[in-house]
């Protein structure tokens, strides 16, 4: 959808600023994501992801999983 392909551009966009330029993150595996118990966030947040650290798909490896933290609306 559009706004998936919106959020993917952002992830690389993210890439770019905090893994490539100034390495602040250097892997999948230092992400700690939070989003809301509403769906459409959780998917622009996997969006996001897949932005950020694409899946390869020669690698033998399993694709790493990363937990969405979710957050009652309330707080």
């Amino acid at each position: 959808t559009k706004g998936a392909l919106q959020h993917i551009n952002l992830g690389k966009q993210f890439a770019l600023a905090y893994v490539t330029n100034t390495k602040l993150i250097s892997s999948i595996d230092e992400m700690w994501v939070r989003s809301t118990y509403v769906q459409r966030t959780v998917n622009s947040v996997q969006a996001n992801l897949v932005g950020m650290f694409p899946l390869d798909p020669t690698s033998k490896t399993q694709t790493p999983l990363v937990n969405i933290y979710s957050m009652d609306s309330q707080t």
